[in-house]
């Protein structure tokens, strides 16, 4: 698609980082599931442990920072198409956004998430699909079906 655009991100400081963030730990766009602060030690700095969760692979990332050092913060976005067709043959998903533009996506011939979307459309050719999308600052991939 060539309508690919930046994800807004800001700098926050550690310190203020709350539970249902969205921030980047690790070079991933994570939603923050904990935050621990520690008091000042003899080393000068409180610290935030901050644990989130990938929003792409659901892999668990932590990092620790000193409460007053800035991390990204952004804002997750999502978005809903509907499914018109399958084109296998050249690997793309061609679907409709809220105003009824088409638009379509290349996917890897290998997904299994596109895999297991066309084997339900084969089910049940009735049955209206939808394909999430979530842009995050560091990728952006299909969520689900």
């Amino acid at each position: 698609m060539s309508d690919i655009k930046a994800v807004p991100r800001q700098p926050m400081q550690a310190g203020s980082c709350k539970k249902g963030s969205f921030v980047v730990l690790k070079g991933r766009p994570c939603k923050v599931v904990e935050v621990k602060t520690s008091k000042t030690g003899k080393h000068g700095h409180a610290k935030a442990n901050i644990t989130g969760v990938c929003v792409l692979s659901q892999q668990k990332c932590v990092e620790v920072h000193p409460t007053s050092h800035n991390i990204t913060e952004f804002k997750l976005e999502k978005t809903e198409y509907l499914v018109c067709d399958v084109d296998q043959n050249e690997s793309k998903i061609n679907v409709l956004d809220d105003s009824n533009n088409m638009k379509f996506f290349i996917y890897k011939p290998d997904s299994q998430v596109v895999t297991d979307l066309i084997k339900a459309m084969e089910e049940d050719p009735e049955k209206q699909f939808t394909v999430t999308v979530i842009r995050a600052p560091v990728e952006t991939t299909s969520e689900q079906y």
